[in-house]
């Protein structure tokens, strides 16, 4: 392993971009061993994405995302990456203020407007369907393709 903290960074980086979270998370948590007072915002980024790839939806992934923005709170991405993160467990809510804040910081980022879009149809189609209509829509769904509902 390199011995520049930037580097486990970078190391990260690739791994999750290549899909190998496992071992970006491993990645992190040695540059956090190895180097306590030098890794910064963008590890525990990488370390919260790998985290919650790797799904594990639990407090983990969250609490590295909330460790990047202490330590920068100014970084977009991370507040990109928080409200992604929310988003995809079904919080609305709070992923919407998470986008606005990363908007606030970097009004052009392409991924910050697609997700602040995204999230307003969602919250749109979820203000139109009580809870009583799932199983309904299940049902209609079955009939018109032919399979199953349950």
């Amino acid at each position: 392993m390199p011995q520049h903290p930037f580097a486990y960074n970078n190391l990260a980086f690739i791994y999750n971009m290549h899909g190998y979270h496992k071992e970006a998370a491993i990645v992190c948590q040695t540059a956090k061993v190895r180097f306590p007072k030098e890794v910064n915002h963008n590890c525990y980024r990488h370390w919260a994405y790998a985290l919650f790839k790797e799904n594990n939806k639990s407090g983990k992934a969250f609490k590295k995302i909330n460790k990047a923005v202490k330590e920068d709170p100014l970084d977009a991405e991370s507040w990109i990456l928080w409200g992604m993160m929310l988003r995809s467990v079904g919080n609305y809510e709070q992923a919407v203020h998470k986008i606005k804040i990363a908007l606030d910081l970097d009004p052009e980022n392409k991924t910050a407007i697609y997700e602040n879009e995204l999230l307003k149809e969602m919250v749109h189609v979820d203000s139109q369907l009580e809870l009583s209509q799932g199983p309904y829509l299940r049902l209609m769904k079955a009939k018109e393709t032919g399979e199953r509902g349950y």
